[in-house]
């Protein structure tokens, strides 16, 4: 789920019309048949070109409009009213179809354009088996066509054919796209489905080269090393988000699955130091456990071991300067227990603030989690109850 919605951010086909709009040549006037339409073409398709580059799409329309009466059998005045058209939204996407026949007619060699410019607006409406097949001629018409590819990629991805997504934007790739933050993007999430933690990684590690403060990137790198059982580089990455895009939903849920993976490693750690592998852990009273009890323990649990004590002693002061509490409060809140890692304390922190009592009863980062969970599962339950 976490993915998915990354990829409604990610996924976005922009067409490409740079080439459509951009200052066009004048011919010699020997290869035009009449000068004075040629001319008055021109006139009306520059008028266009200044309307839409102003993003008043709808002027734009009237000037490309004359252009093509002038000479209706001119494609680039149809392609640029096909590009208009697109822009103007789905209650014109019907015209705009219309002209990409126009287009096809006048000009096979333009077919391939012209069902690339269909495939994004059957993506548009939702039409994702037919979207598919028209990427799929226009990349027969053009194999080296990287937009094609990319498009086609991004519809199997959408479709749940993670494999088939990746080899199109491995093709994407072959043939030199520009959109290669888009791409690395994409690829992470294709492999994050699979699921393949560690390609996906690999790729979200490639879109941050290309920008380091990327969310999607950033999110996809943190989801993609809690799948590789490092819920510490989770974190971090995590961290580095900014204030504001860290308040987004999908990052708090992966920001808890983090935090309770870094609880139940760091106890278990301090349980196989404490008991190893011996029956003595039979005779461990069922408090010892941060996480599965609400109930804080009214003493510091069994007896630790000297060096595990120092231990202890050193995480819980240098703990208690990072959240900037002190340290006979955080003795207090772990209950004497439960050693914490930076990584962890940094985790934890907001809970800290937050949540440092219940029902004036002090608890430690395990169990606050619990509660937390158990009251969210609560009002989850009250919700779909109201709906039903």
């Amino acid at each position: 789920m976490l993915a998915e919605a990354l990829l409604e951010e990610a996924e976005e086909i922009s067409f490409a019309y740079d080439d459509v709009f951009q200052a066009e040549e004048i011919k010699p006037s020997n290869l035009v048949s009449d000068i004075t339409k040629y001319k008055r073409a021109l006139g009306w398709r520059q008028e266009a070109r200044e309307k839409f580059n102003e993003g008043d799409y709808e002027l734009a329309l009237k000037p490309i409009n004359k252009a093509i009466l002038e000479d209706p059998s001119d494609v680039l005045s149809w392609k640029m009213k096909g590009i208009i058209l697109f822009k103007l939204g789905p209650t014109r996407y019907v015209e705009t179809s219309e002209v990409i026949a126009e287009i096809c007619t006048l000009d096979q060699s333009e077919k391939g354009w012209g069902f690339k410019l269909a495939g994004v607006i059957l993506k548009h409406v939702g039409n994702l088996p037919e979207a598919l097949e028209a990427f799929d001629v226009a990349i027969g018409e053009n194999n080296s066509d990287e937009e094609a590819w990319r498009f086609r990629g991004a519809i199997q991805l959408r479709r749940g054919d993670f494999a088939s997504a990746i080899e199109a934007f491995e093709q994407a790739y072959v043939h030199k796209t520009k959109e290669l933050l888009w791409l690395w993007r994409m690829t992470g999430l294709a492999q994050l489905q699979l699921p393949d933690p560690d390609r996906a990684a690999w790729a979200f590690l490639e879109a941050l080269k290309i920008d380091r403060r990327d969310t999607v990137a950033l999110v996809g790198l943190s989801i993609a090393q809690y799948g590789q059982k490092l819920p510490g580089h989770s974190l971090r990455t995590l961290d580095s988000i900014s204030e504001q895009d860290s308040s987004r939903i999908e990052i708090r849920s992966i920001r808890e699955l983090v935090i309770k993976s870094l609880i139940e490693q760091e106890e278990n750690a301090i349980k196989n130091e404490l008991y190893g592998n011996n029956k003595a852990t039979e005779t461990v009273p069922d408090k010892v456990s941060a996480v599965s009890d609400l109930e804080a323990p009214p003493h510091p649990g069994p007896i630790i071991k000297e060096e595990l004590f120092d231990r202890f002693s050193l995480s819980v002061t240098h703990t208690a300067a990072k959240l900037g509490v002190s340290r006979a409060y955080l003795s207090k809140m772990l209950g004497g227990i439960l050693p914490l890692t930076e990584n962890l304390a940094k985790g934890i922190a907001p809970l800290f603030q937050e949540h440092a009592k219940e029902g004036g009863k002090v608890y430690t980062p395990g169990q606050l989690l619990v509660l937390q969970h158990r009251r969210d599962s609560f009002l989850e339950d009250q919700r779909i109850l109201e709906i039903k």
